[in-house]
């Protein structure tokens, strides 16, 4: 059965990566809360959980060290890289995630199908 409360939109994003990158990831976005998480900060994913819970309906960004996204994820059964804004839909049903571009997708040209002449 399906979470009966709203989820969490969870805006995770590296500490490293640069302020203008991260507003671009959430632009058009309502954030109700920002948080910060300091590099030697022991912040496990029991801390996340409770954002989580406070911000039901709500978006939130989260910034913080690489280590520490990559152990939320790891805790959360995703196996991801976290080399960008990643974007997630959390509830107690788990982990969704969402689509977050923060730059321009390249576009591949279809080559146009290759016609077999046939010989007879």
């Amino acid at each position: 059965m399906s979470d009966l409360q709203c989820p969490a939109r969870v805006y995770l994003a590296r500490n490293d990566l640069p302020p203008g990158r991260v507003r671009s990831a959430v632009e058009g976005e309502q954030i109700a809360a920002e948080y910060a998480v300091p590099p030697d900060h022991p912040v496990d994913s029991a801390w996340l959980d409770d954002i989580v819970d406070r911000h039901r309906g709500e978006a939130v960004l989260v910034v913080a060290p690489v280590a520490v996204i990559t152990g939320w994820l790891h805790d959360a059964g995703r196996r991801v890289n976290p080399a960008d804004v990643l974007a997630f839909d959390v509830d107690s049903d788990g982990w969704r995630a969402r689509a977050v571009v923060t730059g321009p997708i390249p576009i591949q040209r279809a080559e146009p199908p290759q016609v077999e002449s046939e010989q007879a």
